[in-house]
C-alpha cells in the first residue's frame, strides 16, 4: 500500500526487484499485463492515474484496494508580504538542530510555499520552552536570516508569563508615509484607520490620509508636522496598529502613553470611546494651530531637581523623561535666554521642533475648553489598568471620569520616567511601543531598574530603515511569542486558503545508553544491572606527551605542591607551564593566596603572566624575599607575613599587563579586564591571534596593595586611557573587552572621541547590558549561580576564589555597581560585536541590539560557537582570533616615531 501511494505521487513506477526478464511460457507480451525492470514514468493524464493493491491470507482472508490520484493542488499565493516562522524545542541544542533542518528543507525546494511552511509551523508544532522565530519576506530571506541568525530578523527567547505593557508615543514622533504598507495589505489597519480619518475629516474638514500617506520628502515632512494634520495623524496610526496586534491575539495588559500617547491610551482602556477621543484629539490639535506664536522647547540632559531651581520665569517643566532627561517649554525669548546659560555651563541642550510650549500654565487659558467638551462625553474607568502622565500612577476611577483630567494633562508635566517606573516594579511587564519610532523604547531602556533581561521593542520601522512597517510589526509579535505571549498566528493568515505542508519534525536528542551485564552469579544465572550506564563523553582534551622529570630546586620543589594541589597534576620539570597545565585566572588567585599563606611573599596576581614556569615564578620570590627559606618551612606566621609583605611590596604598577610581545610595528590591541577585574581570559586570544599583534590586557586597579578600587565605569575609562596613552600615545586606537570589559571598552572609545582622538575600533565580545545591582558577597554569589550550569567549573573556580581573596570579592561588587549604574551614549567609532551562540540567558538572547542601537558608526555583528565563556577558550577562540584580526588589519601599523619617543 505505501508502494503503490509513492508511486502516485512520485508518477514513477518502481522496477521489480531481482526481476530482468519474464518467463517465456508466461507469453506476457500477449497480455495487457509486464513485469518493468527499470523505474518507469507514470505521468498524470486526462485520466486518473488508478493502483491496485491485492493482499492474499493463507487462510483465504483476501483484500483487494484500488487507490485513485489525489486531485492536483492548485497552487496557493499569499497578499501578505512578510511571514513569522516560528521553531521551539526544550533546549537550545534541538532549537539549532531545527533551525538547521528548516534551513536544509527551504534549500532543498527554493519553490515551496513560504505562507504555507509558515502556517504549517504556527498551528502544526507544540510551542516549547526554547524558542526563535524569523521575520521573512521571502524563502530567500528565510534562509539566509537562518543561516546567519541575523538578529535584525531572527528573535530568540525563553517562555515565561510576560504581562504585555503597550506604549503609546506622542507629538514629533510623526514620519512621512508611516504606515503605508500596514494600510495596502492589512485589513484590519486599513478599516481602523479609515474609520479614524472619516472621525477626524467630520471635526477638522481634512483628510488625514492625503497628508499621511503623500510622497516622502522635506515637503510632506513639513505638511505633517503642522498640529491640525501630525495630532490626529499619530493618535490614529496608533489606534489602528492596536487594533491589528488585539486582532493578532496580543492583549496588553497594561497602557501608558507619552503626551498625546494618553489619548490613545484612554481610548484602548475604555475611558473614552473611539468617536470621543477622535473629537478631544481634534480639539487639541486645533487649539495648538491657534496659538500664537513665540514658544519654544528644550532637552536638558539634567535631573528634575537639577533644574528646578534653574527655572527663569516664562519657562516651566514640559515633561520628566528619565534621571537625566527633562523638557523644558515656555516663552521663546525667555527660552533662549535660558539655552545659552546652560550650554555657558557647558550642558549639552538641543532645541525640539515643536512652536508651542506644550505642557505648561502657558495653556490654561485655553485648557477649560478641553474640559468643557469632555464634560459633555460619556467617560468610563478603565477596562485595562493606565498610567497617567499626570500624577506617573496608575490612574484611578475618580480620574478617569473627571473632565478637567485632560485640562491638567496639557497644563502639567508629563510623568513619564515615574509611570515607566511604576511598571518596571513588575517584573513580568514586558514593553512595546505601539506607533511610529523609538523614542519610548529607548527612554524605557535607559530607566535604571529597567535592566538587559527585559524586553523592550518597537512596532515600527524607523525612518531610513530597510525594513518595512510589516516587517516591524510582525518582529515585535515574534519576540513577544519567543517571550511566551500567546499569538493567534491564525489571524496572520484572514481570508487565505493556507494549508499543512511536510516539514522537518523535532529533532530529538539522541543519547546512546549501555546496558551491562553483572558478573555470572555463583548459581550460574546472569543477573543484570537495572540502571543503564550512560556512555561518558570522550575527553576532548589530548594527553600530555611523556617528558622526563628534571631535578628541582627547594623553592621549585615547594611551588610544585601548591601547582599539584590546585592543578590536580603532577609537576615534573621546571619548565612546566601553569596555564598550558589548565591553570586560569580563578586558580592564579587561588595561588597568589596560598603562595602568601606559605611563604608570607607578596606575589601580584599578574606576575603569573611574564612568570608562568615553576622556575621562573621560583626565581622572582626569591628576588623579593633573598632569606626565604622554602625547605620544611611551615606557614609563616602572621607577623612575619606582614614584615615581608611591608618589605617587599612592590609600588603601585602599572595596570597594563603584556599578554603577547608582538612586532612593535603593527598596532597593539588592548582588552579590558571583564567582572572579575583579572585578564587572564585573554591569553588564549593573545596566542591565537598571531601575526605578530601586540596583545595588552588592562586589568582592574585594586588587586595589588594601596592601589583604589574604582565603583565608576567612566572613571575606570579615564584611568585606563592614561595607561594605554603611556604605551601609545597617539590614535587610532584598538580597545576591546569581554562581558562586562566590553562596556568599559565603549566608554574609553566614548572619552576618545570626547578628546577630538581619530576613531579607532572597539571589540565588543559578547558584551552584556547591566547586571541587577547586588549590594554584598552573598547576593554576588547568589547571582553567580546563573553560570553553574552553562560554565560549571568556572563556577565552582570563581566561587572558591571569592571566598579566599577578599579584593577579588571588593571588586565584583564595585564592578556591578559601576556597570549597573552606567549610560552608554552612542558614539562614532566603528563597533564588532562578536557574539556567542550558545547557552544565552533570556535577557541576553539580544544583547547586541543595545550596542546596535548607541552605534552612529559602522556595526558588525559576528557569531562564533561557544557559550558566554567557553568562546574564550580552544577551539572556539580560533574563530574569535579569526574575526579580530580581520578588523584590526584595517587600522593600519601605528605611527613608530611615537612609539620611540615613548621609549
Amino acid at each position: 500500500l505505501i508502494k503503490a501511494t509513492l508511486s502516485l505521487a512520485r508518477e514513477m513506477i518502481p522496477p521489480t526487484i531481482h526481476f530482468q526478464s519474464p518467463n517465456p511460457e508466461c507469453r506476457l507480451a500477449e497480455s495487457p499485463f509486464f513485469v518493468n525492470a527499470e523505474p518507469l514514468p507514470w505521468k498524470r493524464g486526462d485520466i486518473p492515474r488508478r493502483a491496485g493493491v491485492s493482499s492474499f491470507g493463507v487462510g483465504g482472508t483476501n483484500a483487494h484496494l484500488v487507490l485513485e490520484e489525489a486531485p492536483a493542488l492548485e497552487p496557493t499565493r499569499s497578499t501578505q508580504t512578510c511571514q513569522i516562522l516560528p521553531q521551539s524545542a526544550r533546549t537550545t541544542a534541538a532549537l539549532d538542530a531545527n533551525s538547521n533542518n528548516l534551513c536544509a528543507r527551504l534549500e532543498a525546494d527554493p519553490e515551496l510555499c513560504l505562507a504555507d511552511a509558515a502556517f504549517t509551523l504556527q498551528t502544526g508544532r507544540a510551542a516549547f520552552k526554547h524558542r526563535r522565530a524569523v521575520v521573512a519576506r521571502d524563502s530567500a530571506s528565510a534562509r539566509a536570516a537562518l543561516r546567519t541568525r541575523d538578529p535584525a530578523f531572527v528573535f530568540e527567547g525563553i517562555a515565561g508569563s510576560p504581562k504585555v505593557v503597550f506604549m503609546f508615543p506622542g507629538g514629533g514622533t510623526q514620519e512621512p508615509g508611516m504606515g503605508r504598507a500596514l494600510y495596502e495589505t492589512e485589513p484590519v489597519y486599513r478599516a481602523t484607520l479609515d474609520a479614524c480619518a472619516a472621525l477626524f475629516e467630520a471635526e477638522l474638514g481634512v483628510d488625514i490620509r492625503s497628508a499621511l500617506f503623500a510622497a516622502e520628502g522635506a515637503e510632506a515632512a513639513e505638511v505633517l508636522r503642522q498640529p491640525l494634520l501630525n495630532l490626529p495623524a499619530i493618535f490614529a496610526t496608533e489606534v489602528a496598529l492596536t487594533k491589528l496586534f488585539l486582532a493578532w491575539g496580543i492583549t496588553p495588559s497594561a497602557l501608558i502613553g507619552h503626551s498625546l500617547g494618553e489619548y490613545t491610551a484612554a481610548c484602548i482602556a475604555g475611558v473614552l470611546s473611539q468617536e470621543d477621543a477622535v473629537a478631544l484629539v481634534a480639539l487639541r490639535a486645533r487649539l495648538y494651530a491657534d496659538l500664537p506664536g513665540g514658544a519654544a522647547t528644550l532637552l536638558v540632559p539634567l535631573s528634575e531637581a537639577s533644574i528646578a531651581p534653574r527655572l527663569p520665569n516664562g519657562v516651566s517643566l514640559a515633561a520628566v523623561n528619565g534621571p537625566e532627561n527633562c523638557v523644558v517649554s515656555g516663552v521663546a525669548e525667555a527660552i533662549k535666554g535660558f539655552e545659552a546659560e546652560l550650554l555657558r555651563e557647558g550642558i549639552e541642550v538641543r532645541r525640539l521642533a515643536l512652536t508651542t510650549a506644550a505642557h505648561s500654565p502657558l495653556l490654561k487659558p485655553v485648557a477649560e475648553r478641553l474640559t468643557k467638551r469632555a464634560a459633555s462625553m460619556n467617560l468610563r474607568s478603565c477596562c485595562i489598568p493606565l498610567v497617567s502622565n499626570v500624577t506617573g500612577t496608575w490612574l484611578r476611577d475618580a480620574e478617569s471620569r473627571d473632565p478637567s483630567h485632560w485640562a491638567r494633562h496639557l497644563c502639567s508635566p508629563v510623568r513619564f520616567a515615574d509611570g515607566i517606573a511604576t511598571l518596571l516594579a513588575d517584573p513580568d511587564h514586558v514593553f512595546v511601543e505601539v506607533g511610529p519610532g523609538r523614542t519610548l523604547s529607548s527612554l524605557t531602556a535607559r530607566q535604571p531598574r529597567s535592566g538587559s533581561a527585559r524586553l523592550i521593542t518597537t512596532s515600527m520601522a524607523a525612518a531610513g530603515s530597510a525594513r518595512t512597517d510589516v516587517e516591524a510589526a510582525l518582529g515585535a509579535a515574534a519576540r513577544l511569542w519567543c517571550a511566551g505571549a500567546p499569538i493567534h498566528f491564525e489571524a496572520l493568515h484572514q481570508g487565505e486558503r493556507r494549508r499543512r505542508i511536510p516539514l522537518p519534525t523535532y529533532p530529538f536528542e539522541r543519547t546512546r545508553y549501555v546496558i551491562e551485564r553483572a558478573p555470572r552469579a555463583r548459581t550460574g544465572s546472569w543477573t543484570a544491572r537495572t540502571t543503564p550506564r550512560r556512555t561518558p563523553p570522550t575527553s576532548t582534551k589530548e594527553p600530555r606527551p611523556s617528558r622526563p622529570s628534571i631535578p628541582m630546586s627547594p623553592a621549585e620543589q615547594a611551588l610544585a605542591g601548591i601547582w599539584r594541589e590546585l592543578l590536580g597534576v603532577e609537576v615534573l620539570r621546571p619548565d612546566d607551564n601553569f596555564f598550558d597545565l589548565g591553570g586560569d585566572s580563578l586558580l592564579a588567585v587561588r595561588l597568589r593566596t596560598k603562595i602568601r599563606e606559605r611563604f608570607g611573599v607578596p606575589l601580584a596576581l599578574h606576575d603569573l603572566v611574564e612568570s608562568p614556569t615553576v622556575g621562573a615564578l621560583a626565581k622572582r620570590l626569591h628576588d623579593q624575599a633573598q632569606d626565604l627559606s622554602f625547605e620544611g618551612d611551615p606557614p609563616v606566621s602572621s607577623a612575619r607575613a606582614i614584615g615581608l609583605s611591608r618589605r617587599g611590596a612592590p609600588p603601585e604598577g602599572r595596570l597594563c599587563v603584556k599578554l603577547e610581545e608582538g612586532d612593535p610595528r603593527i598596532r597593539p590591541l588592548f582588552l579590558v579586564q571583564p567582572l572579575g577585574g583579572t585578564v587572564f581570559t585573554y591569553l588564549p586570544l593573545a596566542r591565537a591571534l598571531g601575526g605578530g599583534i601586540p596583545v595588552y590586557g588592562v586589568r582592574a586597579s585594586g588587586m595589588e596593595e594601596g592601589e583604589p578600587i574604582l565603583n565608576d565605569v567612566p572613571a575606570m575609562a579615564s584611568r585606563y586611557l592614561e595607561e594605554i596613552r603611556a604605551l601609545q600615545p597617539e590614535g587610532p586606537f584598538a580597545i576591546g573587552g569581554h562581558s562586562a570589559g566590553g562596556v568599559i571598552a565603549f566608554e574609553m572609545a566614548r572619552q576618545l572621541e570626547a578628546e577630538g582622538e581619530e576613531p579607532g575600533l572597539v571589540i565588543l565580545l559578547d558584551a552584556l547590558g547591566p547586571p541587577k545591582r547586588v549590594r554584598s558577597r552573598e547576593d554576588l554569589l547568589r547571582e553567580l549561580t546563573s553560570f553553574r550550569d552553562i560554565a560549571p567549573e568556572a563556577y565552582r573556580g570563581l566561587v572558591a576564589a571569592l571566598r579566599t581573596d577578599a579584593a577579588l570579592g571588593s571588586i565584583m561588587l564595585a564592578m556591578s555597581e559601576a556597570l549597573a549604574n552606567y549610560e552608554a551614549c552612542p558614539i562614532e567609532t566603528e563597533i564588532a560585536y562578536i557574539r556567542a551562540r550558545e547557552d544565552r540567558e533570556p535577557g541576553d538572547l539580544h544583547a547586541e541590539q543595545a550596542w546596535m542601537d548607541r552605534a552612529k558608526g559602522a556595526f558588525t555583528l559576528h557569531n562564533v560557537l561557544g557559550n558566554h565563556f567557553t568562546m574564550m577558550e580552544p577551539p572556539n577562540i580560533a574563530a574569535v582570533a579569526r574575526v579580530v584580526r580581520q578588523h584590526l588589519m584595517t587600522l593600519g601599523p601605528v605611527r613608530l616615531e611615537a612609539t620611540a619617543a615613548n621609549g
